[in-house]
């Protein structure tokens, strides 16, 4: 089966599902940013730590495709391999003593914002643990509850339960920094 360029990720994934390999290596050209601005947006950008998560969620994601059952869900499927992925590494790094940072978490809630208050949004963001910084990215992204439930492996009322912690905790933070939580929604 050989492919020309194919318009959408599902028509790459079912392509590379089937065995054309020039159809997978578009697929992974494709899902690379994706995963890349998943990964980097829960760990943080330039952090070494985002590029091993980074290679190994695309291997992952490799090793696992035939598994995807419904290729019109690649997307999100790659979103969930990469979440996963992410917290199993700043888990490790975290058991060896290395703190990843992240950076640019949010990064359409910082325009407009003044660079000293965007730092201030950053360090704040940095306060919360790696679930609740999750949490709260995708749902600033705009995914639902359901949607992030899935891509973390979690249930709704944790998805719930985080994002309310996660949003209190951000909010104590700002305030803690003399800035006005409102200032960022």
């Amino acid at each position: 089966m050989q492919t020309t360029a194919l318009a959408t990720l599902p028509d790459l994934a079912a392509a590379a599902q089937a065995g054309d390999p020039a159809a997978r290596d578009q697929l992974f050209e494709a899902l690379r940013p994706i995963v890349a601005k998943t990964a980097r947006s829960i760990i943080g950008p330039g952090v070494w730590v985002a590029e091993d998560a980074i290679q190994e969620t695309l291997l992952d994601i490799a090793n696992s495709l035939d598994g995807l059952g419904d290729p019109s869900k690649i997307s999100s499927w790659a979103k969930t391999v990469t979440a996963n992925r992410t917290q199993k590494v700043i888990a490790r790094e975290k058991a060896h003593g290395a703190e990843p940072l992240d950076r640019d978490l949010l990064d359409r809630i910082t325009v407009g914002l003044t660079p000293a208050e965007e730092v201030e949004l950053i360090e704040a963001f940095r306060t919360l643990p790696a679930r609740q910084r999750a949490v709260t990215y995708f749902r600033a992204e705009g995914h639902s509850v359901k949607e992030v439930a899935e891509m973390l492996g979690c249930a709704e009322g944790t998805v719930k339960a985080c994002y309310h912690h996660g949003r209190a905790r951000l909010e104590a933070e700002l305030r803690r920094r003399g800035l006005t939580p409102d200032r960022f929604e």
